[in-house]
């Protein structure tokens, strides 16, 4: 465990409990149902912000060296070519996608989506960003995990902030009550930034791309390649994309965007075919309404 990652579960502990049991301490009421449901939610969410955490941690799908891997993923190629030659159309196939595999790791080809964390140094499948805050990767395993734990961590904070409120407002000492007002602006300032990673994560979820995608495109060649293939496809259908935004060539459709993880965050062993999802929406009639084109003309 590095300085960073001990500095974050320090602050966990702060956001979590210490603020809480501050709250206990200097609390004067009388034990009431609203009180005795606020406690019950506060710990609750407490609860579940560490255990999603712990989860969070776990192995976000890491690509080990496999003499079987090779194999799987030409396996896949042959399949897809099969199947996209059918349409006679110019699909991109997988040995138009530059995949030069990792050194470090020694794998000679890495299944799409997949990055090499330089801080892990290990190659995650479906790679979204290496979180120093958890001190470990989110990637395809993970990641649903990781939304909730930002989810409830929203709620403790709030619940936190909400029960300093109330003791500054019964607070009689002037020095408790500016310390106490300091602690409730840091609070709210943590909320902000808890809430504003929640919505950032769940857009990046109901659109099925990651942090790495949105901010390394031209480090993921895939991506280019997705817009000049589909161009070609809907111009021979005589289909013409204007404005368009960036590529989202694995979104399937929000409903089936987060059932996709959702099914991995309870079995870890099911495997997302990325390539799949990329040469189906390549050729698909559908991509007009997936792939966040502002307007679509015939």
């Amino acid at each position: 465990m590095d300085f960073s990652e001990f500095f974050y579960y320090l602050l966990y502990l702060i956001l979590n409990f210490i603020v809480y049991i501050l709250v206990l301490f200097f609390q004067k009421e009388s034990i009431t149902s609203f009180s005795t449901s606020f406690h019950i939610i506060q710990l609750f969410s407490s609860c579940l912000t560490i255990y999603f955490i712990i989860l969070t941690r776990n192995k976000p799908g890491y690509v080990e060296k496999d003499k079987y891997l090779e194999e799987e993923l030409k396996k896949k190629e042959t399949e897809s070519k099969s199947e996209i030659n059918v349409e006679s159309l110019p699909i991109v196939n997988l040995n138009l996608i530059p995949n030069n595999g990792c050194e470090t790791c020694q794998i000679t080809k890495l299944p799409l989506r997949t990055q090499h964390c330089q801080k892990c140094q290990k190659c995650v499948k479906g790679f979204d960003h290496h979180c120093w805050i958890l001190g470990g990767c989110i990637g395809e395993n993970n990641r649903f995990k990781f939304i909730l734990f930002l989810f409830f961590q929203n709620i403790s904070i709030i619940f936190s902030t909400y029960g300093i409120l109330k003791i500054i407002n019964n607070q009689e000492s002037e020095i408790l009550e500016y310390i106490l007002t300091f602690l409730f602006s840091i609070m709210c300032l943590f909320e902000i930034i808890f809430f504003w990673i929640l919505l950032y994560h769940i857009y990046l979820l109901i659109t099925n791309q990651s942090t790495y995608e949105l901010f390394n495109e031209k480090q993921c060649p895939y991506l280019s390649i997705f817009i000049e293939e589909r161009t070609k496809i809907l111009a021979q259908r005589g289909i013409s994309i204007i404005n368009s935004s960036k590529p989202r060539p694995f979104d399937i459709g929000i409903s089936n965007n987060i059932n996709l993880y959702l099914e991995k965050m309870f079995n870890s062993q099911k495997t997302i075919n990325w390539e799949d999802l990329y040469f189906e929406n390549i050729k698909t009639n559908q991509i007009r309404l997936y792939c966040g084109d502002k307007e679509i003309h015939n």
